[in-house]
């Protein structure tokens, strides 16, 4: 929920590899490094998630963007959109209903679940594990992209 960002710089030389390649090349290696590097980070928050229901953790996604005519790329790894969890639950015995209509239930937003759990609601502690997830992975993050990014510099040289 809470945006974390790391931006990568003097990195020039790694750049200029980068921007020696045919454009098309370096956005499909920036695509696929940040996916892969990624990826590793939405497991890290599936597994920090809380695990009542797990619905939370079976809903994270990556989406990675490129800029239009720059070689930068960006990674959007959270709860997934279009995803609801449903909103009526027997809770001993007692149904209990979430969303809009409190008797009947409602479709409920992960983007909702996620804020309920970083933020807390009145019956939920906070439990920021996004957060705790990130900064967890930044430093060996970095370090993966670097690395990746030079592995698949190679690949293309051949």
């Amino acid at each position: 929920m809470s945006t974390n960002t790391v931006k990568i710089i003097g990195l020039q030389e790694l750049q200029a590899k980068l921007e020696e390649l045919p454009q098309n090349v370096a956005r499909r290696i920036l695509r696929v490094t940040v996916r892969r590097v990624g990826e590793q980070l939405r497991a890290d928050m599936e597994d920090m998630a809380p695990k009542k229901t797990g619905f939370l953790a079976e809903h994270y996604n990556v989406k990675v963007s490129l800029k239009n005519g720059a070689l930068a790329a960006t990674a959007y790894i959270g709860p997934a959109s279009g995803v609801y969890y449903n909103g009526v639950t027997y809770h001993k015995g007692i149904k209990v209903a979430t969303g809009k209509h409190p008797t009947k239930g409602g479709a409920l937003p992960v983007m909702s679940v996620a804020r309920f759990q970083t933020f807390g609601t009145t019956r939920i502690k906070p439990n920021d594990f996004e957060k705790r997830a990130f900064e967890e992975w930044k430093d060996w993050g970095l370090e993966q992209i670097i690395q990746e990014i030079q592995d698949e510099l190679e690949k293309a040289k051949r």
